[in-house]
């Protein structure tokens, strides 16, 4: 008789309990999530971080949260797994009641792109895990903006192909006559034309003119993502840097699916939003004809991989080649007919 009465109340808090969690276990209950960047560049290393607090005196000793991210996100220190380019993790926590539960989580970013938390589930159940309860959090899933790396490469002959326009700057391929810098002694080596008279007779010696050199004012970057495409973006990204630094306006057409295109400026914001693009840029499957608007045929530059689209266009062309080797810079004759890939 006492053994039934035992097991008659054993069975009563069993289902008390259960009811109670079936209730109130996600009542109170706050879960929040965040990166500690908001834009970082390939290959760096961030902070991970989802806080819980339960705000009432009901445990929840067997709680996780399955999240769903990008498989370009490493998540250090755990076994996730990775499917169709998504990478599934599993975070466990002992939560007690009134309490606030923080984990932090080493990420390596791994590759450019626009990633984020794609899914959150919260699973718990009850103290004898009878049952499992889930919800999705009323939150709001964090995002990261992973930039590209640079891959540099000598860039004197692009903008020896713009030496004479009205942007000064300093340690010049060529020389500008329509910028005088200063006067210094003539060494010999200088042309007879670029002695100062006025200076010579003053000083009783031969004294020459320098001079700095100057570019065009705007140079549009057209981004060929056919072949080796990652690798032509870092290219893109090295290019787009030496740009803004030297003063250029600039403009980016990416031959992306979708194309996306940035209009010229330039300075800081505008190098931002470029590589904002880049980041975002998707490999086309299949390349189609190359059709570039009017605005994008200023000066342009052609980045490229593939041997036949640098032969067909009558760009300054920057062929990147395989990722082993550096970036060679092709000066293609301009053509006299349309602008699209034979």
């Amino acid at each position: 008789m006492e053994i039934l009465i035992a097991a008659l109340g054993c069975l009563v808090i069993f289902m008390v309990q259960l009811k109670i969690y079936r209730k109130h276990c996600f009542r109170q209950l706050d879960y929040n999530c965040f990166f500690s960047e908001s834009e970082v560049h390939e290959g760096a290393e961030i902070e991970f971080t989802e806080e819980i607090e339960n705000r009432k005196r009901l445990p929840l000793p067997v709680f996780k949260s399955e999240l769903t991210a990008s498989a370009y996100l490493d998540f250090a220190d755990t076994h996730s797994a990775v499917t169709d380019g998504s990478r599934f993790v599993s975070s466990f926590f002992e939560v007690k009641g009134r309490c606030r539960v923080k984990r932090v989580w080493k990420i390596k970013c791994t590759r450019r792109g626009v990633y984020g938390i794609k899914n959150a589930v919260l699973v718990t159940s009850d103290i004898f895990g009878s049952e499992v309860f889930s919800l999705k959090p009323d939150c709001r899933l964090p995002e990261i903006t992973v930039l590209p790396t640079e891959h540099p490469f000598n860039t004197d002959r692009i903008f020896s192909r713009n030496f004479c326009g009205d942007i000064p700057f300093k340690n010049p391929p060529f020389a500008d006559p329509f910028f005088t810098d200063g006067i210094r002694e003539y060494t010999g080596t200088e042309p007879l034309k670029f002695i100062n008279h006025n200076a010579s007779a003053r000083e009783n010696r031969l004294m020459v003119n320098t001079f700095d050199s100057s570019a065009e004012s705007r140079i549009s970057v057209v981004l060929d993502l056919s072949s080796h495409a990652e690798h032509s973006i870092k290219v893109c990204c090295y290019l787009l840097g030496q740009l803004e630094r030297k003063g250029f306006c600039f403009g980016l057409y990416i031959l992306s699916e979708p194309e996306l295109s940035v209009t010229h400026a330039h300075g800081g914001e505008h190098l931002k939003r470029c590589l904002y693009a880049l980041a975002k840029a998707a490999v086309p499957e299949k390349p189609d004809k190359i059709s570039v608007p009017k605005e994008f045929l200023t000066s342009p530059v052609l980045i490229t991989a593939n041997e036949q689209t640098a032969v067909s266009w009558g760009y300054g062309v920057v062929f990147t080649g395989y990722p082993s080797k550096p970036a060679d810079f092709i000066c293609v004759p301009e053509r006299s007919n349309d602008n699209e890939k034979s």
